[in-house]
């Protein structure tokens, strides 16, 4: 019989890992002009892939702050972070909660990338217009500040989950989103906003994180924020409900497009690299749901591929590095997060997976 974790919010995960450090950072001045992708430096090992895509239609970034050696990283770890992140796309999300910004200013400081800025609004105490234009006044601090750099804003993490999670109350969160998006886009009408659904929910599915045997397709909360939503904007992990990329199946991301023409934008994804869970979590070994770098690339390709025939907005990558040094056979010492710590491009050490070549050997083909 199929076990399942007990759900986990991504949002809360990326708070943690955006949160720590941000006082080391400089806050010496940057240069404010629109960001281009970079040229990615030569790749020290030869790539013999074949992409499904010949041409990139969508930008590419990365998520959240995690230096090599979190959470024990120094301010050399910091400066390479930034240097890597900028080398990985055009992109960098930024997600936080609406009341714990810190981070916020020298991270888009630290950056060259465009900025992804989520702000979370995850308490439904919260769900109110007194709370709303506190949030309002929030953004609009950074929007003035960096005009230039802030591209998306989304509010509200995984909001199907809130639904789930406060059903009786989720059609106060509902009005508050809407009237938040009407305030911010009456002073920013080219700004693209937003609000974020856990896509696996989405779907009905998301075996390994929780509910999915209790729990139906979730299509029309769409509906809910139709012309409230610039984009469809989604977190999806596919590895919660298939033990290898290619059972992932064809009309995958497809589906949207029944419940909406708004472009996709895919603000989290991610494979395990990990092969062996450790003690209370060995079923999901003995169950396949592990990976490898090779999955990682595997799931890479397959995404692409899922790509075709659909108007993607951005793809974001969870993270640079792995969140902890992990090890097979071993849990993570924040509990279940062991389902997430082994996602990255690289190693908690700053070595490199193969999946950190071939995304920056895609790169190359650059957004039409």
């Amino acid at each position: 019989m199929k076990k399942a974790l007990p759900i986990i919010s991504i949002l809360i995960l990326l708070i943690l890992i955006s949160g720590i450090g941000w006082a080391i950072y400089s806050t010496a001045s940057k240069d404010t002009s629109v960001h281009i992708s970079p040229s990615p430096t030569p790749l020290p090992i030869s790539l013999e892939y074949e992409y499904p895509i010949e041409n990139r239609t969508f930008l590419m970034g990365t998520a959240g702050f995690v230096p090599k050696n979190y959470p024990n990283f120094t301010n050399s770890d910091i400066s390479d972070f930034w240097e890597l992140t900028s080398s990985a796309g055009e992109l960098h999300g930024i997600y936080v909660d609406w009341k714990e910004t810190d981070i916020v200013d020298p991270s888009i400081i630290g950056t060259d990338n465009d900025i992804v800025l989520e702000l979370g609004l995850q308490d439904s105490k919260e769900w109110n217009t007194e709370t709303a234009d506190k949030l309002i006044a929030t953004a609009n601090e950074f929007l003035v500040n960096y005009p230039n750099e802030i591209k998306y804003l989304g509010i509200g993490n995984e909001v199907n989950l809130l639904y789930e999670d406060n059903p009786q109350e989720f059609g106060q969160f509902v009005d508050t989103y809407k009237y938040i998006y009407q305030e911010i886009k009456s002073d920013y009408p080219n700004l693209y906003v937003y609000t974020i659904f856990h896509y696996e929910a989405l779907r009905g599915e998301g075996y390994i994180s929780g509910k999915a045997d209790i729990r139906d397709p979730q299509w029309d909360m769409i509906a809910m924020f139709a012309g409230y939503n610039d984009m469809i904007a989604i977190t999806t992990y596919p590895y919660m409900d298939y033990a290898s990329p290619n059972e992932i199946p064809d009309d995958y991301l497809t589906d949207i497009t029944d419940y909406s023409d708004k472009s996709i934008a895919i603000v989290e994804t991610g494979w395990m690299a990990r092969q062996e869970f450790g003690p209370d979590l060995e079923y999901l070994t003995e169950q396949g749901y592990t990976g490898s770098e090779q999955e990682q690339v595997e799931y890479f390709m397959r995404l692409l591929e899922l790509t075709k025939g659909n108007d993607i907005e951005f793809i974001n990558w969870s993270w640079i590095h792995d969140i902890e040094a992990w090890e097979n056979g071993t849990n993570s010492e924040q509990g279940n997060w062991a389902i997430f710590d082994s996602t990255a491009l690289r190693y908690n050490n700053g070595n490199p997976k193969e999946i950190w070549y071939v995304w920056i050997d895609f790169l190359q083909l650059r957004p039409e």
